[in-house]
């Protein structure tokens, strides 16, 4: 999907939505365990560029909530991978 985004917002309109399953974060209080290794380089600059407002942070500047919970190697954690974008 991360691919097809650009190609999405060369014909964007002046105001619009894009959200899914990003798999990836671009601020670390997105999530509880190694959020060094979920952070995404490439989404960060495409909001960047495209001037891309994540929602819910518009909305919820300091909270910490999360979209998946997962228990791994009897660790619990936790990330918000799902995200929706205005501009």
């Amino acid at each position: 999907m991360i691919d097809s985004i650009p190609n999405l917002l060369l014909y964007k309109q002046q105001m619009g939505v894009c959200g899914g399953d990003f798999n990836s974060i671009v601020d670390k209080k997105d999530s509880l365990i190694h959020p060094d290794q979920k952070m995404s380089k490439c989404l960060a600059k495409l909001i960047r560029l495209y001037g891309l407002q994540d929602a819910f942070r518009a909305l919820y500047p300091h909270s910490r909530q999360y979209s998946r919970y997962y228990i791994a190697k009897g660790v619990q954690g936790a990330t918000r991978i799902d995200r929706c974008y205005t501009w």
